[in-house]
């Protein structure tokens, strides 16, 4: 077989038949993964609305769109789920759902979408198992359950100080942004 010559021209055609192709493998798994992907984000929605509420049986009796704002309205409160409309945050869009009573106080919330810095995600985990910790009482449990423990405060330990190292880089790195300029 013959090789190409090396012109403008042919290094055109063949990026070009490279790119197509990436192109339609691209599309084609985006395809195929779009149904599995709203169905894993519906799920969480639906998680994180009993989280929120604080009520595994919770039942939604009605929903209200407004812009960004989505409210499920339950028996017990409301859900509000709500993105940052500007996506004005430091890594991106922030997508939180609140949990709400009936008189307005807040039940819960959880962070739905994060394209934040890391540190959040290191924060959260950290403060799930210290509040698994202050929810349960250790000193009661086996020794070997206690040796668990034990290691997962040891890891909260590790991701607020790794949590502490990227806030401090952040800082480090920050640009000051005036209005308008």
């Amino acid at each position: 077989m013959k090789k190409l010559q090396s012109t403008w021209y042919n290094m055109a055609i063949v990026l070009t038949v490279i790119s197509v192709v990436a192109g339609a493998a691209l599309a084609y798994v985006n395809e195929l993964t779009k149904g599995p992907i709203a169905e894993i984000q519906q799920r969480n929605e639906a998680q994180a609305i009993k989280a929120v509420l604080c009520d595994d049986n919770a039942v939604i009796t009605d929903t209200v769109t407004n812009g960004d704002v989505v409210v499920y309205v339950a028996e017990n409160g409301a859900a509000v789920k709500t993105t940052d409309p500007l996506n004005g945050s430091f890594g991106g869009g922030l997508t939180i759902m609140v949990g709400l009573s009936k008189d307005f106080q807040v039940l819960g919330y959880t962070v739905l979408l994060s394209n934040e810095t890391p540190y959040f995600d290191e924060l959260e985990q950290a403060a799930k198992i210290k509040k698994y910790v202050n929810n349960h009482n250790v000193s009661q449990m086996s020794e070997s359950m206690q040796d668990i423990v034990r290691k997962y405060q040891n890891l909260a330990r590790t991701l607020e100080r790794r949590a502490k190292g990227y806030i401090e880089q952040a800082i480090a790195d920050a640009r000051v942004i005036v209005h308008g300029e």
